[in-house]
């Protein structure tokens, strides 16, 4: 089953996903393990393989989302990291995809940047082979962006369900910890469902509530993208002065092409 999150900005969307992981392990990880495990088992004597059962449940999660929570007293689990990028059907081409187990959740966070669909036609048949057959493997995936038209637009007629995230609350207690949060959803069986309410003229879904109880921002970190904002190429923030007050008293020395107002080159990315 393929399942697109989407929503704005603070809708929940990370905390959500962290939820579901979590929720996953506790409801199913054991089950998934142990039929992952039994297929894994099949396969290597159906097709002369020797490859390795997983240890733990298997559960991959992308870039961007840091997934950690404690299954027992001091024990704890972290799910298996997913590049994207090579997540697909291995067809021997030039580079190597990453083989994924049967009975896997896959979860792609921010997937707009690996699916973008105004690069759709750049796509290889490795990429879109693994949404049209990933029920062959048992593989369940989640993907999440900001705008569900930001995904591929065959990845979106091959998915399922669609939930948009409409906010979350948050429940405290008298020192301020989170105890229980509340997901507000609205549910689509549909692309075509989703692109009318997108257009103003849909009302083809169904709007959900989630409670999970406990304290759900202590099983990630939700500062996972922090690093991509610090300082790269000088160190430091760059708090320039206004155009104004830089074209009256100068500009500040090295700065001058950001106030050429001009598109840099490489702005449109490579052709």
């Amino acid at each position: 089953m393929i399942t697109q999150y989407f929503g704005t900005t603070g809708s929940g969307k990370s905390a959500n996903l962290a939820r579901i992981i979590r929720e996953t392990y506790f409801r199913r990880g054991a089950k998934m393990l142990a039929q992952c495990t039994a297929q894994i088992e099949a396969d290597n004597k159906e097709f002369g393989m020797h490859c390795t059962p997983p240890t733990k449940p298997p559960i991959f999660v992308g870039p961007h989302l840091d997934v950690r929570f404690e299954t027992d007293f001091e024990q704890y689990f972290e799910p298996y990291h997913l590049d994207p990028y090579r997540f697909g059907i291995d067809d021997g081409g030039e580079f190597e995809t990453q083989s994924i187990p049967p009975y896997s959740l896959v979860v792609i966070p921010e997937s707009q940047r690996y699916y973008d669909s105004r690069q759709s036609s750049t796509f290889h048949p490795r990429t879109s082979g693994i949404y049209e057959k990933h029920r062959h493997q048992k593989i369940n995936i989640i993907i999440e962006s900001q705008r569900p038209d930001l995904i591929d637009q065959n990845i979106r007629r091959l998915t399922h369900l669609f939930v948009e995230m409409r906010g979350i609350k948050n429940k405290t207690n008298f020192a301020g910890r989170v105890e229980e949060t509340t997901f507000y959803t609205r549910e689509f069986k549909s692309w075509q469902a989703v692109n009318e309410y997108l257009n103003g003229n849909g009302k083809d879904y169904e709007d959900k509530t989630i409670v999970y109880k406990g304290n759900i921002f202590a099983c990630y970190n939700s500062y996972a993208c922090a690093r991509e904002f610090m300082p790269k190429r000088r160190g430091d923030y760059n708090y320039l002065p206004s155009y104004a007050e830089a074209m009256k008293n100068g500009m500040p020395k090295g700065m001058e092409q950001y106030y050429e107002l001009m598109e840099p080159k490489g702005y449109r990315g490579k052709k």
